[in-house]
């Protein structure tokens, strides 16, 4: 029984962990996500709606009173992560590509009179494939006069996000196009026997939900705790 609980770089008195190989994933995450790993920090989750939550859970606690913008061709976990986490939420319409309708993200910012909107975008629908236009979401919330610190970006990136990285000229998706928090899957592209998924997020930002386990020792900032020690060795 290999149980991760817990933050990987962390001393942890449950020593029968595969922290060191979980932590070696994550820089390779972190660099092809392009984020300097020492600003990063993320996990091996359970799947792609864990990585959803995660990054949902983050928006939330950064701003409380935010609304989550998502498309209708999001993926069905977020309808789930909205009541779990009883956030305000509001559904935008899609372009028939499967592409959110940015028009339709402005007038529901405007029409609720948010002021820090959290975006849900798709780095590939489950159906079509899409991808939500990350450069074109922040010039357009720009232009309402809201600062880009004002608001929160998650991609999900299950189905494309390791895609993306290995193509020439991709589209936006990464922390360097401006992204707070991305998802992964572990079983799609990448093949893992074990269903599985890879989060990665802004340090600073995850540092807010971090809380102390006595009985470990350590920290835990994820949504699981206790954590299949498995996967990630599989990953690395």
């Amino acid at each position: 029984s290999i149980s991760n609980c817990g933050d990987w770089g962390e001393y942890c008195n449950y020593l029968l962990n595969s922290f060191d190989f979980e932590k070696e994933v994550m820089e390779y995450f972190a660099s092809i996500f392009k984020i300097p790993f020492e600003e990063s920090w993320g996990y091996v989750t359970n799947g792609g709606t864990e990585g959803n939550m995660f990054g949902c859970y983050l928006g939330r606690e950064l701003f409380p009173e935010g609304t989550l913008y998502y498309s209708k061709d999001t993926h069905y976990s977020v309808a789930k992560i909205v009541k779990l986490l009883r956030i305000k939420s509001s559904l935008v319409e899609s372009q028939p590509n499967g592409e959110m309708d940015y028009d339709d993200l402005i007038r529901k910012i405007q029409r609720d009179n948010e002021e820090h909107p959290i975006i849900f975008a798709n780095i590939g629908t489950t159906v079509r494939g899409a991808i939500d236009n990350i450069a074109e979401i922040q010039q357009r919330i720009g232009q309402l006069g809201i600062k880009r610190d004002d608001y929160y970006l998650h991609a999900d990136a299950a189905l494309s996000g390791m895609i993306l990285p290995f193509v020439n000229d991709p589209q936006p998706f990464n922390f360097a196009d401006g992204i707070d928090s991305i998802g992964v899957s572990g079983h799609k592209m990448i093949g893992s026997p074990i269903p599985c998924g890879i989060v990665v997020a802004k340090r600073k930002n995850v540092d807010r939900i971090s809380v102390e386990i006595d009985y470990i020792s350590a920290h835990d900032k994820t949504i699981s705790g206790s954590r299949n020690g498995h996967t990630p060795l599989m990953m690395w």
